[in-house]
């Protein structure tokens, strides 16, 4: 079989780890790496979506403010 991670074959003869587990452990650390990058994206859509809702709001109470005290 091909070793496609010659860096798999250091780690295991350094801490006796076995391969399928050193493969499997990157993996995960890669599938982590991804999901916290989206997340991140995630997150952020998310604070715009709320600021563009708290200034639509302020907008809101502001025109209500000035037709109650008659300013235009």
């Amino acid at each position: 079989m091909l070793n496609v991670f010659p860096v798999i074959d250091r780690i295991n003869r350094m801490t006796r780890i076995s391969a399928p587990v050193l493969r499997t452990a990157l993996l995960g650390a890669a599938v982590a790496a991804a999901l916290a990058v989206v997340g991140c994206n995630t997150v952020k859509g998310a604070g715009e979506d709320i600021s563009a809702a708290g200034e639509g709001i302020s907008k809101g109470a502001q025109k209500t403010e000035d037709a109650m005290s008659g300013n235009k």
